[in-house]
């Protein structure tokens, strides 16, 4: 169950290293966009491609919590404003279970 406030996306990072959310890059139309381009006005949609807030379940509190980090292999949500988008990592490659991926939109 996603976390409430309309979060519609889950994904996560391939590879062995972490990163920041502010490091991750956007596709969308073939064109590459930064985290802050893809959360802003940046973009060619001239419009937020997606929402800034990641949020990932924590096991010790029992809910989720907001992440500015990203580990491999762990599932995080987030809300897509345009699709197709695709999430890469700046080490992984694309991360997984990205539109494409999931055949959802």
């Amino acid at each position: 169950m996603p976390p409430p406030g309309g979060y519609n996306f889950l994904f996560s990072i391939n590879g062995n290293s972490n990163c920041l959310e502010t490091e991750l890059f956007f596709c969308y139309n073939r064109t590459f966009y930064t985290f802050w381009e893809a959360i802003t006005s940046g973009n060619e949609t001239g419009q937020p491609l997606i929402h800034p807030n990641f949020y990932v379940w924590n096991f010790e509190r029992q809910s989720y919590v907001l992440s500015t980090k990203m580990d491999p292999h762990v599932g995080y949500w987030a809300i897509l404003y345009a699709y197709p988008l695709k999430i890469y990592s700046p080490l992984g490659g694309r991360c997984i279970n990205t539109a494409e991926d999931t055949g959802i939109f």
